[in-house]
Parts: C-alpha cells; sequence; structure tokens
C-alpha cells in the first residue's frame, strides 16, 4: 500500500490567509499610521488657533472690565492671566481635544521643528479703546519668532524668514488674530483661515 501523501490544505490556507492579511490588513494599518501621523502633526497647529483665539477674548474681558481700555502692552499677559484662566476652565473638555496653552510662563507655540515661537501683543494698541480697535479690524495678537512672557511690539507683517513656523516640514504662516473674526495665518502677504485651504483673505493695509 503506497503512503499516504501529505495535504497541502494548511500551507495553501496559510498562504491564503497571509495573502488576506498583506492585501487588505496592510493598507488599513498604513492608513491609520497616516492619520496618526497627521492628527499628530496637525495637533499644535489647532492647539496654538484656540490660543489665540482664547487671549485674544481674554483682552476683551479685561477691556469690558476696565472701563473699555485694552491692557499695557508693558504686561499685556499678566493682566488678562486670570480672564484667560476662566476661559480654558469653563470650556467643556469635550469641546477640546487637542489640550490648551499653559497660563504660565511664556505664551506661544509649537514652530514644527522642535521650538516654540512667541505671541506679542501689538503696542499700537497699549490702553487703547476696545472699540477703536474692533472699528479699525486691528490685529491685537501676533506671532514671533521667539517666546518670552509679555511680549510686545508694533504689529508690521513679517518677511521672509528662515526661522518661520513648519507644518509638514513646509512653511505654515504666522498667526495673527484680530479683535473679531477667527485667527489666521499670514503666509507670503496672505491670509488664511486656520480651517480652511489655498483660497484666502488678502489684506494689504496692516
Amino acid at each position: 500500500m503506497p503512503p499516504k501523501k501529505k495535504s497541502n490544505t494548511g500551507l495553501i490556507i496559510g498562504l491564503v490567509v497571509a495573502g488576506v492579511l498583506v492585501c487588505c490588513v496592510g493598507p488599513i494599518v498604513a492608513l491609520v499610521a497616516g492619520g496618526l501621523f497627521i492628527f499628530k502633526s496637525a495637533t499644535p497647529l489647532i492647539t496654538c488657533s484656540l490660543a489665540y483665539q482664547d487671549a485674544r477674548d481674554a483682552v476683551k474681558d479685561y477691556a469690558q472690565e476696565h472701563n473699555g481700555k485694552l491692557p499695557p502692552a508693558e504686561h499685556w499677559q499678566d493682566e488678562i492671566r486670570p480672564y484667560y484662566e476662566k476661559i480654558v476652565a469653563n470650556r467643556p473638555k469635550n469641546e477640546n481635544p487637542f489640550g490648551t496653552m499653559a497660563s504660565g510662563g511664556a505664551w506661544g507655540c509649537d514652530n514644527g521643528a522642535g521650538g516654540r515661537t512667541g505671541m506679542a501683543f501689538n503696542d499700537d494698541l497699549s490702553n487703547q479703546p476696545l472699540n477703536k480697535a474692533v472699528t479699525d479690524d486691528s490685529v491685537v495678537l501676533f506671532e514671533v519668532e521667539k517666546a518670552t512672557e509679555n511680549a510686545h511690539e508694533k504689529y508690521s507683517k513679517p518677511s521672509g524668514s528662515a526661522n518661520e513656523p513648519k507644518i509638514f516640514g513646509q512653511p505654515r504662516g504666522w498667526f495673527l488674530v484680530r479683535m473679531s473674526g477667527e485667527p489666521m495665518l499670514l503666509n507670503k502677504g496672505r491670509e488664511t483661515p486656520v480651517n480652511t485651504g489655498p483660497k484666502v483673505r488678502v489684506n494689504s493695509n496692516d
């Protein structure tokens, strides 16, 4: 009686399963990994946008309790800190999965290259009426290269710089926020809302 041939069924099933895993599960894993990478890379951008919005709203709250006057530029951050902390504390946690800017120390953002930029107050608005700043559509807070406490200077559009913040390895633009509206990114003289694509609003008179 001839010896029984060994069945290759198990091997075939194993190869089929492996093929399915490679063809189907592999792309899913790659997709998930890519999604996590994008989420991780975009998180600092969203956190920074929220920080500028919250700080601007804290400036408004300060003015409403100080006879309609904006804070002095020299210590604007110290003046609005309690208002900023209140805004952050009152936001439901499920409305911001990205985290918030710490209220202590120098305010600023991840620059996408292992460092931090700073948040500066516009000197032109020091002790000025809130209503005038709203009417003039003034830039109140803007991003600068170096993070220091109570950073302040006269606002001007940044020129090209090797230190421009990055996202996905490319220049992302500089944050700025006015007394109304959402935070914007200024890149090559063009303002882009953070949550949109390349079609942007342009302001040439700031």
